[in-house]
This record gives structure tokens, sequence and C-alpha cells, in this order.
């Protein structure tokens, strides 16, 4: 079947699912909702619960845009944050998002609630001190099923129309059984212009490339939950995700060419199995999860350049994850709870090199290898109120094992870490009614074993450069403090952080022994990372119709670290700029216009330039808010320039093809039955790669 054939059966499909829907749902009541009044916000010593039934600032906009509109969370470079920290975890309805672009196809329309936590939850076995963000999507209005699909295009400056995606997202009730349906096929094709330069003593080196990127996928996750009553329910979650990924990069300097071709397909899947059962009266609770997570890559590339004639290599690398949880909820009265547990997660990867043809260079490892992993965690918290504070504290127990067999060929390396990682976190409400708060926490963890980094793997970007794993890599541990204070029900929020790393991992930049013109980097572990961060957040709407969201960040960060030779002794200095507004008018018009700003700034041997951007999005409904029109813009843009140093010399990478770009997407909403309550599984698994980020 050919591409186009493929695009018009999945349309087809999504356009009769809208109309056996609209059939449905002709007597319901109109989706828009009325603005509630009472208060939005709950706040809780872990973070805050938030309604976001009728909100104005979440039309027009998927989840993953909406979600920045919320106290304490930002979205940059294209990485969802909570108080400047990585999100360490997504759930919507319950299900564990292993691949985040989901956010981006879910309108933020179907959104009832959100759970925001700022840290990770002791019963997490989470390689970020990032919190994690719990999305709860709306009931249908009138029970049985309610959801969306969506059609959109995006023309990018150089490249026409490069991004072509469709997606439909449902959920409901039948009887006792719940489910929810996300399918979401997408396709690529864009050119990626860089220039880059390597400068020595009395010498420079300038070359340009180019890399064709050419990506089909189709993603879909399915789960279903049985209730048996009020109190106990079984669910299962499905999760598969294929990717065709063909890019090609073209290097060129002077008059020489050399040209990497790589197919990459890659297959996810996860499957989850959840129980929970209240046990008694007193509403102690049991809750017991089994969770499987399977990626498989398929590789071959082809490098062409002089000296190198038609050489081709190809590999297969496999990660499987296994997870086992349990756990108990016991409440010991109406302002105290206490939670304990036991999970344990093991990780099988392995990879096997396949043919080689033409000479051998030595491009990638040619040798197969085994990594295994066990990391078993039990816990125990607690959590509630004393008086008007609201307390959170618990401890865990974690162990990371881990083993790396080069099969063939090598030492075989074992490595074994363990912490005892406590966490504490308050939040006193003070002032009229609460309207204020200040909060207090302490977390200390130790990271997921960063698998996807212990391996003699090669991975090149271009025909200069390329990264290399390391086996002897070990996980971080972090002490983290964080305090803040939020004022007049979040109108203004300042949050200072403090962290200390051991065996914090960076990439190391260094020159290739047998050709000087060739660099590549290797994760390595370094002591004393650490960081004092202040950050500050003003929420104001200064008319009905506009919301105004805006952030500053800035960092201080001592170094006193030797790295291949060289010391860092420098304090280093990081600010960062967001700004967001959401405008909402009559007739269901309405926009929203987006622009960060991050100055020049050092992390070690590397030099980050400015960037900078400006979006935005206007969008207008039909059919009493049943179809949308959302377009999207981005007319101001610069994008990154990255300095590595290692040798005398410097490595420049500067990305500088135009990010401005034009896209529609066209939406229709559909729902019918009856009022229902929808419980869905939650996946625990979550692939990890540990990668150089240029």
């Amino acid at each position: 079947m050919s591409t186009n054939s493929l695009r018009i059966a999945i349309l087809s499909i999504l356009f009769l699912s809208v109309v056996s829907g609209a059939k449905a749902q002709e007597q319901s009541e109109q989706l828009g909702e009325v603005t509630v009044v009472a208060s939005r916000t709950v706040k809780t010593a872990e973070g805050y619960v938030t309604n976001l039934r009728g909100a104005d600032f979440l039309k027009g906009k998927p989840v993953v845009e909406a979600l920045v509109y919320l106290p304490s969370v930002s979205l940059e470079s294209k990485a969802l944050k909570i108080n400047g920290f990585d999100v360490s975890e997504i759930y919507v309805n319950g299900i564990k998002l292993n691949d985040r672009s989901e956010l981006d196809n879910i309108p933020a329309e179907m959104i009832e609630k959100v759970q925001v936590k700022y840290l990770s939850g002791v019963n997490q076995n989470t390689a970020q001190a990032g919190g994690s963000i719990w999305i709860t999507l709306r009931r249908p209005p009138e029970g049985g099923f309610a959801g969306s699909v969506s059609g959109s295009a995006t023309a990018m400056r150089r490249n026409g129309v490069g991004l072509e995606s469709l997606s439909g997202v449902v959920s409901g009730r039948y009887g006792r059984v719940s489910f929810y349906e996300y399918v979401a096929p997408s396709w690529m094709q864009l050119k990626e212009w860089q220039d880059q330069s390597i400068e020595g003593p009395g010498s420079i080196v300038r070359m340009k490339e180019v890399t064709d990127n050419r990506t089909s996928s189709i993603a879909n996750r399915f789960s279903l939950t049985y209730d048996f009553g009020d109190n106990t329910y079984l669910a299962g979650s499905y999760f598969i995700s294929t990717a065709l990924r063909k890019p090609v990069a073209t290097t060129m300097l002077d008059e020489s060419m050399s040209v990497i071709g790589q197919r990459n397909r890659i297959l996810s899947q996860a499957g989850t199995l959840k129980l929970y059962s209240q046990l008694n009266e007193n509403g102690t609770s049991l809750t017991a999860t089994v969770d499987y997570y399977r990626r498989g890559d398929r590789n071959r590339r082809s490098y062409f350049s002089d000296g190198i004639d038609g050489l081709e290599q190809s590999y297969r690398n496999t990660t499987d994850l296994l997870q086992g949880d349990v756990d108990f909820d016991i409440p010991v009265n109406s302002r105290h709870s206490v939670q304990t547990g036991l999970s344990v997660k093991s990780i099988s990867a392995k990879y096997r090199p396949g043919s080689q043809t033409g000479a051998d260079a030595g491009i990638t490892a040619d040798l197969p290898f085994d990594t295994k992993g066990l990391t078993p965690l039990v816990y125990a918290s607690a959590r509630g109120s004393v008086g008007q504070l609201r307390y959170s504290a618990g401890l865990n127990w974690q162990l990371n094992r881990i083993e790396y067999d080069p099969l063939e060929a090598g030492k075989r390396t074992r490595n074994t870490q363990w912490a005892i990682n406590p966490t504490v976190q308050l939040m006193l409400p003070f002032g009229n009614n609460g309207k204020h708060s200040a909060s207090l926490s302490y977390k200390h963890l130790l990271d997921n074993i960063p698998y996807s980094a212990i391996s003699s793997l090669v991975t090149w970007e271009d025909a200069y450069n390329y990264s290399v794993g390391n086996p002897e890599l070990k996980a971080t541990t972090e002490h983290l403090v964080m305090a803040g204070v939020n004022l007049f029900n979040n109108l203004l929020g300042l949050t200072a952080s403090y962290f200390y790393d051991r065996n914090a991992i960076a990439w190391e930049t260094f020159q290739d022994q047998t050709n000087k013109d060739i660099f590549y980097t290797k994760p390595v572990n370094y002591n004393g990372a650490q960081s004092w961060a202040l950050r500050a957040e003003l929420n104001v709407k200064p008319v009905k119709q506009w919301r105004l969201k805006f952030i500053s960040r800035f960092s201080l960060n001592p170094e006193d670290v030797t790295i291949g030779g060289v010391h860092y002794d420098k304090t280093r200095f990081r600010h960062i700029y967001i700004l967001n507004n959401s405008l909402t008018f009559k007739h269901g018009w309405g926009g929203s216009i987006n622009a960060d700003l991050e100055p020049t700034y050092n992390y070690l041997d590397r030099t980050y330039h400015t960037v900078y951007s400006v979006d935005g999005k206007i969008y207008k409904t039909f059919m009493n808010n049943y179809l949308q029109f959302i377009l999207d813009f981005k007319p101001i843009s610069k994008r990154r320039r990255l300095d590595r140093r290692t040798n005398g010399q410097k490595v420049s990478l500067h990305y500088t093809n135009p990010e401005q770009y034009v896209g529609l997407t066209v939406r229709w909403y559909f729902r019918g039955g009856k009022n229902v309550k929808t419980n869905l599984t939650t996946g625990l698994q979550d692939y990890e790669e540990v990668k150089d980020t240029k």
C-alpha cells in the first residue's frame, strides 16, 4: 500500500468514528461549560490539585501547551519542567506515558483536573528529582464516550510542507467496563542545515552539513478496566508504536564529501496489568501492578567518503524492562495516613551486530554484548496535617545492580550501588483563607542505572562526530533542598533550590586517535556538581480575555572539578526568561503568543550560545464548539550554537536551519451516552536513554 493510500485509509476510519459519535450525541448538551467560580486549586505538602473544567486558557491548545499556564510548570526546549527540574513522570487517566508526544495530540479542552507533585515520590524508581503530573480527562457530559479527531500539516521555511499528522482519542464506559483509545500516525520530511568548525592554534577548518530526515510513525494505546464493585477493579493496558527513520547526513569539507545514510526501525511495546482493592471499611487499599516494556531497534547504515567506498553495517539493539509493584495505603484517621510497599525492576539489553560489507573502518561496535540490571526498592511514607501544617515524609531503600558482558572479548564488569533515600515536604498556608503559603522540601535520591550509556556502541552523528558509551558508568546520587513562597493565590511564586551530586554524568569531548579531524564524546562520572537557583513566577489576568505568565530563573553553578586533565574552577551564571500569553475573545476566537530567551552560558568545557524564539496560535470554533480550526506560527527564532573544547581546540556546531513555520490543525469533538466515572490503568515503565544533548 502506498503512503498516500495509507493516509486516506486512516483518515476514512477516523471520519467514520466522528460521524457515528456525532449521531449519538444529537440530544447532548453543548461542549462549552460555564466557568467554575469556586477556588480551583487545593494545595498539599506534595504540590496541588487544580480543577480545570471550563478554564478559558485550555481552548485551541494541546495538553502540553496548556500545562505551562499552571503554577510552577514551564516548557523549556520542548521539555516540561516543574520549578525548573525535568518532569519525571506524566500520567493521563492513570496511564503513564512512555511516549510524551501523546500530549501533543490530546486537546486540552478534554482536561478535567491536574495534579502536580513537585518532587518524585519515595515509591518511584526515577532518574529525575523532578516531580510528576497527573492529568484526568473530562467525563463525557452524558456518559458513554467522548473524544476528538484531528488532522494537521505544517510548512517550514526552506522545507515546505514537511510535518503531517492525524490523531484520535476517545474514552468512556459501557456497563462495568471503562475504555481509553488513542491513535496517532504521522509523517515528517525535513532538512536540517548545520555549520561546523574546528579551531586550533593557527588553523581553522570549516565544513557544512545537511541532514535529510524522513520519518513515518504510528502510535496506539488501548486500555480496559473492569469494575467488580465500588472498591475493586482490574485494569489492563497495551501500548505499541513503530517508527521508520531514514536520515541521510551529508558533510562537505573543501572538495571532499562524506555521506552517512541510515534506515532505523524502532518498535516499542508496553503492557500493564493492575489490581486495586479496598480491603476494609477504614479505607485500607491494595494496589498490585505488573508492567512490561520492550524497545527493539534495527539499524542499517551506509557510509561513503574519501577512502571508504560503500561500507555498510547493521545491528540490532533490544531492551526489555519488567517491573512488579505492591502498594498499601492505610488511613490512620481523618488527618493522617501511611503508605508502604515494594517494587522490583529488571533490565535486559542486548546488542547484536549484523553483516558488514566494505572496508573495516571501525565505524561502530562489531562485538555483541549484554547488559543486565536489577533494582529492588522498599519504601514507607506518611502524609497528613498538624494544625495548618501539611506534611509528607518518607524513606526508601533502593539497590542498583548492573552487569555488562562483552560476550566474545573483553572484561565483564559489575557494579552495585545502594542508598537509603529520605524525602520530607512541608507546606504551611497563611493569610486570609490561606491565600499565601510557604514550603520546604528535602530529597535524597539514587538515580536509575544509566543502562543505555553502558556499552561500547559507537553512534555517528556525521562523518566528523560520534559518541560512545562507557561500561564503567555509575548512577548519580543527589541531595536536593527546595524552599518556596506562594503569594495571593498563585499570583506570585518564588522558589529557591540547591542540589549537590555525586557521580554526576558529563559528556567529555575527545579527539580521535586515528584521525585528528574527528571528535567524539563519552559519558564520564565526576563529583562536586552543584547549583544554587532562584525562580520567580508571575501569574496575572490583566483583563477577562487575557491571561499572562512570566518566568525568570537564575542559577549559580560553582565548578571545582578536573575532567580530562583540565581543572574547571569558575562559578557559572545561567538565566532564562519565558513569557506566555493566552487570549480568549467572543464568537469562538482566541489564541496565544509565547516568547523565551536564554542568553549565552558556560558549563564545564562547553559554551551554549544565546537562543530565543516567539511562537503563537490563532483558533476559531464553529458549530457550537464541535469544530475547531487552529493556525500555528513561529515568526522569530534564533537556534543553538554549541562550542566544545579539547586538546587546545574548539569544536563548534551551529544549527542554521530557520525554524519559522505555519501550521493548520482541524479538530472535531464528539461524545454521547450516559454520565459515568472512568478508572484507567497505570503504566510504570519508561525507556531512559542517556545521550549527549546538543
